[in-house]
C-alpha cells in the first residue's frame, strides 16, 4: 500500500500550512546502501573504536552517495521539487545532499519553488533567519562549524564538489555538522548545545498546524523528536505508511 500523498496533503492543509518531516527514507531512493549506513552511523556514536571511528563510518557514508548531482536525474529532481513545494516548512534528519541538491536546481520546475535555507551565502543567519524554511535537525554532510558562525560547502566552477570537500575537511580531522550519538538523549543533548541545531528544533517545537511524515522509521534514539512535537501545538500528524497493512 503507497500512501496517496495529495489526498495527505489535501487532509493535512485542513490545519492550516502543513509541515514536512522528512527521514532517511527520502535519500534511500537514490542511495540504496543509506540505511545500513547510517545504521552504523547511529550506533557507533562519539565513542566509537578507532577501528571503526566516526571518521571511517562517516568516510563509508561517502563511499554510497552519489558523488555528483548529475547521478541524479532531472526527472527525479523535478519530481522531488513538485512533492516539496507545497510544504512551507520542511524539517528533515537526512544527512545527505539530495535535498540540497534538488533546492539548487532552480533551472528545472516547478517555477513556485523557493525553500530558504537561512543562509546568507555561505555562512547561517542565526536568530535573523526568520524567514528560513528548511532545518536540518540533525545537520548534514554539506554544514560545518566555522570559527564564529555556522557555515555550509558550495561548489564552484571549476573547483571541488561539495563531496571531494567534505573528503578533503575529513582527511584534516574536521567533521561535518553531524547529530550522531546513539541515543535520544545524547542527540537531545547535542542540539541543546549548538546554536544552528538548537535553533531548528526550537522551530520544530513551535509549529502549530499539521505534520506530515515520510521516510521516518521512529527509532528510539529519535524519541527527543517526538518528544519536542509534543510540546508543540501541533493539531494533527501524518504518517506515510508503505507496505501491505497489518
Amino acid at each position: 500500500m503507497l500512501t496517496d500523498y495529495a489526498e495527505v496533503l489535501r487532509q493535512a492543509r485542513r490545519f492550516g500550512s502543513p509541515s514536512l518531516f522528512l527521514g532517511y527514507g527520502f535519500s534511500a531512493g537514490v542511495i540504496p546502501e543509506l540505511p545500513e549506513a547510517l545504521s552504523r552511523l547511529s550506533t557507533a556514536g562519539p565513542a566509537a573504536s578507532t577501528e571503526d571511528s566516526l571518521t571511517v563510518l562517516i568516510r563509508r557514508l561517502l563511499d554510497v552517495h552519489p558523488k555528483l548531482p548529475k547521478c541524479i536525474t532531472n526527472e527525479g529532481y523535478v519530481a522531488a521539487r513538485t512533492f516539496l513545494a507545497p510544504y512551507p516548512s520542511i524539517f528533515t534528519i537526512d544527512p545527505c545532499l539530495p535535498l540540497h541538491w534538488a533546492r539548487n536546481k532552480d533551472e528545472l520546475g516547478p517555477k513556485s519553488f523557493e525553500k530558504r535555507d537561512g543562509f546568507l551565502g555561505l555562512a547561517w543567519r542565526g536568530q535573523d533567519a526568520v524567514d528560513q524554511e528548511v532545518h536540518c535537525l540533525h545537520g548534514g554532510l554539506h554544514l560545518y562549524d566555522g570559527e564564529e558562525e555556522v557555515k555550509k560547502l558550495a561548489y564552484k566552477k571549476g573547483g571541488k564538489t561539495i563531496m571531494q570537500q567534505v573528503r578533503s575537511r575529513l582527511d584534516k580531522g574536521k567533521d561535518p555538522l553531524l547529530v550522531l550519538d546513539p541515543t535520544s538523549e545524547g542527540r537531545a543533548h547535542r542540539i541543546d548545545n549548538h546554536p544552528y541545531l538548537s535553533y531548528c528544533f526550537d522551530c520544530w517545537q513551535g509549529q502549530s498546524t499539521a505534520v506530515v511524515f515520510v521516510g521516518h522509521d521512529f527509532a528510539d534514539h529519535d524519541a527527543h523528536l517526538i518528544t519536542g512535537l509534543s510540546k508543540s501545538a501541533v493539531k494533527k500528524v501524518f504518517v506515510s505508511l508503505e507496505g501491505a497493512p497489518g
